[in-house]
């Protein structure tokens, strides 16, 4: 067990009755970068974070119950989350017969160092979207431009066709950076660093393809779909990443990412965004009406969140994630089909059906190889 803490950079050390702490871990002064005390050393002392929680300390080290918890303590450029435990079991009892609590901490600079790139990730979408605007505005000028020189020099035809094309592909390339920026801002939270949300996009043109999408409507399903958890930005940490199953409190903030996607995507008026919006928000909806966030039930619900639905909740059940262990292919198959007519569109259900195995196989390409594939709209 020690050994895998460590792996995951969580130390620990006992705490006697009178607060000491006992040094025995080498690693957990490393950490909080003291040198190793020879003798026992007051939690004050130690931490000094601790100062003003000496009698809830005191309370909870004679009763044999409660936790604290500091996070979000800075030392030299390491953050550490600090976390007292006064209920032990007997396993620790047994091995540390002096010890009252026990004091953990956890290194969680590189979540820190994540949040830090969140917040620059959200300013340079909030310029890219302006920069955007922009680009369409002059885009939009250009063009006018254009036609009145078409008028007045017809020599001049083939340039300024080239000219607008250029532009063109300029801003095209400029909307999938805006694209792709924000659904990996959204997705770097969470453990999978980015396969899941390229995976649901190939997923659902696979299946709308079997549903005669048009091209425009497969390529606008692909890029909409990778923003279908964008709303995730505004989950606070310790809900999004909890190691175990929620409260009904939590359960409500989590269901909130569908409005907080829509809220995002619906700051513009690019055409494109109004089905990102849809996805983002109905995506959780049921064919029967029980889901959320508005309780939509069959083909009230945009075909496009319909089946992204299938998509994420299939690529959801293979993958591990902090509270469950990845399901085998055949039971998370098993769901979908019993889901359908209830959770899911039955139309989708047996297009999903049709190409299960070209969605299975998406799982062995690499994220490297993720970001390389060229979707087929055609």
């Amino acid at each position: 067990m020690d050994s895998l803490l460590k792996r995951f950079h969580i130390f620990y050390e006992v705490l006697t009755k009178e607060a000491n702490i006992v040094a025995q871990n080498s690693n957990f002064w490393s950490l909080i970068q003291n040198p190793l005390p020879k003798s026992p050393i007051h939690i004050t002392d130690a931490f000094p974070e601790v100062i003003g929680y000496e009698t809830d300390i005191q309370t909870m080290l004679r009763e044999g119950k409660g936790e604290l918890r500091l996070p979000g303590i800075l030392r030299g450029d390491i953050y550490i989350n600090l976390s007292v435990f006064f209920e032990l079991n007997e396993e620790v009892l047994i091995k540390y017969p002096d010890a009252c609590a026990l004091i953990v901490i956890e290194d969680t600079t590189e979540i820190m160092q994540a949040q830090q790139v969140l917040v620059q990730g959200k300013n340079e979408i909030t310029i890219l979207t302006r920069q955007l605007e922009k680009k369409n505005t002059e885009l939009h000028h250009a063009n006018e431009q254009a036609e009145d020189l078409m008028q007045l020099v017809r020599n001049h035809n083939h340039e300024l066709d080239v000219k607008v094309k250029f532009r063109t592909r300029d801003l095209h390339l400029s909307r999938l950076s805006v694209i792709t920026t924000l659904a990996r801002v959204a997705e770097f939270r969470d453990t999978d660093t980015g396969e899941h949300i390229y995976r649901i996009g190939r997923s659902c043109v696979l299946i709308g393809k079997e549903l005669s999408l048009s091209a425009a409507e497969l390529e606008r399903l692909y890029y909409s779909s990778l923003l279908h958890d964008v709303g995730k930005i505004g989950i606070p940490d310790s809900i999004l990443l909890k190691k175990g199953p929620l409260t009904t409190e939590e359960w409500e903030i989590m269901r909130t990412h569908t409005t907080l996607g829509a809220n995002i995507l619906n700051r513009t008026d690019i055409e494109f965004f109004s089905t990102a919006r849809d996805i983002a928000l109905y995506h959780h909806e049921r064919w029967d009406g029980n889901g959320y966030p508005e309780g939509l039930s069959g083909t009230d619900i945009p075909l496009m969140s319909r089946i992204c639905s299938v998509a994420d909740v299939f690529d959801a059940l293979l993958s591990n994630r902090s509270y469950k262990k990845s399901w085998k292919d055949t039971d998370a198959v098993e769901v979908i089909k019993k889901g359908a007519g209830k959770a899911f569109d039955p139309d989708v259900v047996d297009a999903f059906m049709k190409v299960l195995d070209s969605i299975i196989s998406l799982r062995a390409s690499s994220f490297e190889e993720a970001e390389l594939l060229q979707e087929e709209f055609i």
